[in-house]
């Protein structure tokens, strides 16, 4: 049997229908104060430029975000964090110091989060095949042996990122990929340029070896070369999973061109 819940009762004499139309039209009265101030001369150029000054406003909150991710080298953030997460690390930065970020960015990503990342590598045939190395990294990153999770992830992402590039080099495939993904319909812009922007300024930085590192640096050469001993932090294994994470999106959005280049590089 259909019951209808919904219906208003019908007004059961003449005075509760006229207040019953009473406060129909009271309820009407913002929009119909809208509809007199919208008609008031030159209202159409104030809304028009209030709509400017909030879209301003936005563009501007975005490209303090934006400047924040490519200072602190946060490389695909925009996939797995919020704004409200990123601005929190922005006000603990400013009550704080920059340190703050690395020490607690690792408050914002569990264990969980590291495996469901990993998990959604599943598709990749590169990374399918190199599972058990994933797997090891994540039971690492429990376990909080971090300088043993970033050198094994730092490989995967160059060898991934040989797949998108035509031509892949020893060392700067990772940058070549982010460059070549730069003109995908489906790449944001302005992340996409502060990928390219970390990866050449941190990640992928030259570096002057006989210079001191930063304090734990993130830098490829200096890891991978035995040039800084005190990368193994939870954030630079955060950076390391993020890398791999933002080369095997690229792999993905690119996936057909990809597939070109292996071809390609098999008649070889």
């Amino acid at each position: 049997m259909l019951i209808l819940q919904s219906m208003p009762d019908t007004p059961s004499s003449l005075e509760s229908l006229n207040k019953a139309i009473s406060d129909f039209l009271e309820s009407l009265q913002p929009l119909l104060q809208f509809v007199a101030f919208a008609s008031i001369p030159d209202s159409a150029e104030a809304f028009r430029q209030a709509f400017e000054d909030w879209k301003l406003y936005f563009q501007e909150q975005d490209k303090a975000l934006l400047a924040f991710v490519i200072k602190h080298g946060l490389i695909g953030v925009e996939r797995h964090f919020t704004d409200e997460q990123l601005w929190l690390l922005v006000r603990w930065t400013v009550e704080h110091g920059n340190d703050v970020v690395n020490r607690r960015l690792p408050e914002f990503v569990t264990t969980k989060q590291i495996q469901d990342i990993v998990n959604g590598w599943g598709t990749i045939p590169y990374l399918l095949c190199r599972k058990r190395i994933c797997a090891d990294a994540v039971e690492a990153y429990r376990m909080g042996l971090h300088t043993l999770v970033i050198p094994a992830l730092l490989p995967l992402a160059e060898g991934l990122a040989s797949e998108i590039v035509s031509k892949p080099r020893r060392n700067d495939t990772v940058r070549l990929a982010s460059e070549a993904q730069m003109t995908h319909p489906t790449t944001d812009a302005d992340f996409g340029a502060a990928t390219m922007e970390i990866l050449e300024r941190s990640y992928y930085g030259w570096e002057d070896f006989s210079q001191p590192a930063i304090p734990e640096q993130f830098n490829r050469h200096r890891i991978l070369h035995g040039r800084i001993s005190d990368y193994g932090t939870a954030a630079n294994s955060i950076r390391a999973f993020l890398l791999v994470d933002t080369v095997a999106d690229m792999w993905c959005r690119l996936s057909a061109k990809v597939a070109v280049n292996l071809s390609a590089q098999s008649l070889q």
